[in-house]
């Protein structure tokens, strides 16, 4: 019996660290705040701000499941196609300009850190595209 609930035990805490280890810590976001580009005028659209909580919890995953790259900046030769701002509940902010790499990935550098998440996987893309559109 002590056996099996010592088992139980660990793979629990190997469950446990294997998701905090390989998320990227994205939680608790209260609301986004969204502006996309527009080619045409070269200006920022009015923003639209997403409150619905099956949304807010598709961003969460999709951004905790993205490739991430720590200290590293890019410049990019176009405007950004979205600009988002991430509120957390407890007041904190995120910011992230987005490029849309249609058929190769979406990258999201984040101005407030130095790190770049890359969301490769193509139903993570589309259902980015979903929310933000």
């Amino acid at each position: 019996m002590k056996k099996k609930v010592l088992i139980s035990i660990g793979i629990g805490i190997v469950l446990l660290s294997s998701y905090v280890l390989l998320s990227n810590g994205f939680h608790n976001i209260g609301s986004i705040e969204v502006q996309r580009f527009d080619r045409e005028t070269n200006e920022l659209m009015e923003e639209k701000i997403i409150t619905d909580t099956s949304a807010i919890k598709g961003f969460t995953k999709i951004l905790n499941r993205a490739n991430r790259d720590n200290n590293v900046s890019y410049e990019m030769s176009r405007q950004e196609d979205y600009r988002i701002n991430v509120l957390y509940e407890n007041g904190e902010t995120d910011v992230f300009l987005g490029w849309n790499q249609e058929g190769v990935n979406i990258l999201l550098p984040r101005t407030t850190t130095n790190d770049v998440f890359r969301i490769e996987n193509k139903k993570h893309i589309k259902g980015f595209l979903e929310i933000v559109e």
